[in-house]
């Protein structure tokens, strides 16, 4: 099936920030929309990226069978 795993990295670096925002946590299966949101799960609860506010962050995105026209970072 079709599947987008998103991790998030400091601009410039190789790992996730932290396991919490690691790509096996935010995982989109078998959907067709637009503006779905990235939202990394621990233990059933969305982790905070307010954290990383104001400063630069890097996305590393896996996928198969899906197209990414956009990602886009709302305030």
């Amino acid at each position: 099936g079709a599947y987008i795993m998103v991790a998030l990295h400091r601009a410039g670096a190789k790992h996730p920030v932290s396991e919490a925002f690691a790509a096996e946590r935010c995982i989109l299966l078998n959907v067709d929309d637009v503006r779905l949101p990235l939202v990394w799960e621990t233990d059933g609860k969305a982790a905070s990226t307010g954290q990383f506010l104001g400063q630069a962050m890097a996305l590393r995105i896996y996928f198969r069978d899906a197209t990414i026209y956009a990602v886009d970072g709302e305030d």
